[in-house]
Order: C-alpha cells, then sequence, then structure tokens
C-alpha cells in the first residue's frame, strides 16, 4: 500500500541534523556515482504564468524520487502560495510506489541543509554571524539549521516586508531562545556585516553584489524562482581584488531551476 503523507504529518519527523547528514551522503553518493540526478526541465506554455519543474532523483539499490514543483507568481492574489510541490518515491529497482509527500516540509529541510553543508565545508572556523536577505519560511528553516550547526552571535535579516521579518523572528525565538535576530535597512548592510550570508527570495533582479561582501564572507545563494537570480559575482577573470573567485558546488542542473552556489571572499593579500 502507498503511504500518503501530509505536511503536518512531515512536521517534526526528523531534526535538521538528521537532514544535513543525510544530504551530505547524498552530495557523495552523487560524486561517487552511487545515485543520478538528471537535468530538469520546466514546463510552461507561451505566455502563461504557470510553470511546472520536475526533479527526479536516484539512488542506487534504494528508491526513486520525484518532486514536482509549480511556480505560479499569479497565485499571490489568489492567497495561496506562489510555489507548491509533490514528492513521489517509488522502489528504485521494482518500481513499485512506496509513497506520496506533501513537498513543503522536505523542500525546506533539505534546502536548508544543503547550505548547512556547503557552509560546514566552505566558512571559515570561527564565524559567528549569519546575514540573511529574503525573511519567508525557507529563510527561517535556514536559520535554524545553521545555529544548530554551530553557536551564533547574531543573525542580520533583510526583507522588503517587515512583517515577514518578524514572523521569522518570533519562529527563530522559538527554536533557538536567545539568539538575536536584527532587522537590517537594506541587503548591503546584511552582506557588509555578516560571516556568512544566504540569498533565499524570489526576487527577478540581483539583490547582493560581490563587491559588498565583507572580507572573508561565505556567501549561498538559493534563486527561488526559475530563471532569476538574487545574487550577482563577478567574473573570476576581471574580479578587481577581493570579490568572489571561488565555487564549491552547483548541483546538475541548469539555470532555470533553483539552485545553490556557495563562494568565499578571500581579503586583499
Amino acid at each position: 500500500m502507498t503511504l500518503i503523507l501530509t505536511r503536518s504529518e512531515l512536521t517534526g519527523l526528523v531534526t535538521p541534523r538528521q537532514v544535513a547528514e543525510a544530504v551530505e551522503t547524498a552530495f557523495t553518493d552523487l560524486a561517487e556515482g552511487r545515485a543520478a540526478q538528471p537535468h530538469a526541465e520546466p514546463a510552461r506554455l507561451p505566455g502563461a504564468d504557470p510553470q511546472f519543474v520536475p526533479m527526479v532523483g536516484l539512488l542506487g539499490g534504494g528508491v526513486a524520487v520525484s518532486k514536482l514543483l509549480s511556480d505560479i507568481p499569479g497565485n499571490r492574489g489568489r492567497g495561496l502560495p506562489t510555489q507548491q510541490s509533490v514528492v513521489v518515491l517509488a522502489d528504485a529497482e521494482t518500481g513499485a510506489p512506496l509513497a506520496i509527500l506533501d513537498g513543503a516540509v522536505p523542500t525546506r529541510l533539505r534546502t536548508a541543509a544543503a547550505t548547512r553543508v556547503a557552509t560546514r565545508h566552505l566558512a571559515r572556523p570561527d564565524w559567528d554571524t549569519l546575514g540573511v536577505v529574503g525573511a519567508g519560511p525557507l529563510a527561517a528553516a535556514h536559520v535554524v539549521a545553521l545555529a544548530d550547526e554551530r553557536d551564533l552571535e547574531r543573525v542580520l535579516v533583510w526583507s522588503r516586508s517587515a512583517a515577514t521579518v518578524e514572523t521569522l523572528r518570533r519562529t527563530v525565538a522559538e527554536a533557538c531562545p536567545g539568539l538575536e535576530v536584527v532587522a537590517a535597512a537594506s541587503p548591503r548592510e546584511v552582506v557588509a556585516a555578516a560571516d556568512v550570508v544566504c540569498t533565499v527570495t524570489p526576487s527577478r533582479e540581483p539583490l547582493v553584489e560581490g563587491p559588498g561582501c565583507a572580507p572573508a564572507s561565505t556567501s549561498t545563494r538559493w534563486d527561488l524562482r526559475p530563471g532569476t537570480t538574487t545574487a550577482r559575482w563577478t567574473p573570476p577573470s576581471s574580479a578587481p581584488p577581493g570579490t568572489p573567485v571561488s565555487s564549491w558546488w552547483t548541483p546538475p542542473r541548469p539555470p532555470c531551476t533553483s539552485r545553490a552556489t556557495s563562494r568565499t571572499r578571500w581579503p586583499r593579500a
């Protein structure tokens, strides 16, 4: 019998640390050929608002997973989420359907875990100030995951909406008592002061410029709307001293889908 799990049933089943360990193992499996993740191509009719992105992963001897992500900006006017998803699991050997999951909780946990793993391997060991551009549920998941990874001194957050910043502040206060969350006046203020910066927004225009980053900072970028970018980095060949020049990991999918890129900005010699 196929298991069906709703959002409420999935909430709290695993911890951020458990998800991070699973994601790090998945990265290793991909690199060593024990798993496969083909490119995702969005489906969209000409001139239409909705688009749908199928994402597939395969673990040898384990499970095959498919997530269908819908991106519908017009949902905002309907009072609905602009992005929703459903996850289907099947037996990798027989193809038998195993489970159908609401995609919201797995997406938030897995995305934040990927940032956590990137930061674990890339950020300098003594970092303690987190900057976040965007303040939605995924941004809150990033703060909780990274606060679980290490002791943070404070979190700087920028959003166009003061209400979302306040919601993030309440979420963090409940999950990470005592962690200071400070509202920043601009994205530039966030990146100038933070050791690690996460951009987590559906913005259609870049909000972060590489030259504004603090020395020796690490940035992770999640472009939540297919075909968009929230951070712009100067190409290494033309970058002035001190701008981001090292890229750690980009998942095997084209620019039309959500992606993470981590970069370290080293101080001038």
